[in-house]
């Protein structure tokens, strides 16, 4: 019997690689939609994000935000929160970046 606790593990859990923990205003298009996010934290693999609507598991979309293009699928949500796995890698030093220019940003709620 498995243990219960590793059953209820968080999908952010299951990450590989480390994040940078963020709070920036992006934007995800796809599909003919373009949602306003909040990037909450990045990889080189994927993000976690918050959108008043999110959009739906498996959706394909293109996360945004200033010189940052990474294009992916959303891969669980909850609630608002969401995870979206980038279809490749993108270059470390845009995580660097974005983590290092944590600004005032208002969250979108």
């Amino acid at each position: 019997m498995q243990n219960p606790a590793k059953q209820e593990r968080l999908p952010e859990d299951l990450r590989g690689r480390r994040r940078s923990r963020i709070l920036l205003a992006a934007s995800l298009e796809g599909n003919g939609e373009r949602f306003k996010v909040n990037l909450l934290n990045l990889s080189t693999t994927g993000a976690q994000l918050d959108a008043e609507t999110p959009p739906t598991v498996g959706s394909e979309m293109v996360l945004c935000r200033g010189e940052l293009r990474a294009r992916g699928r959303i891969v669980w949500v909850n609630e608002h929160r969401f995870g979206m796995e980038f279809d490749g890698p993108i270059d470390e030093a845009l995580t660097v970046a974005h983590g290092a220019s944590k600004g005032n940003v208002t969250p979108l709620r």
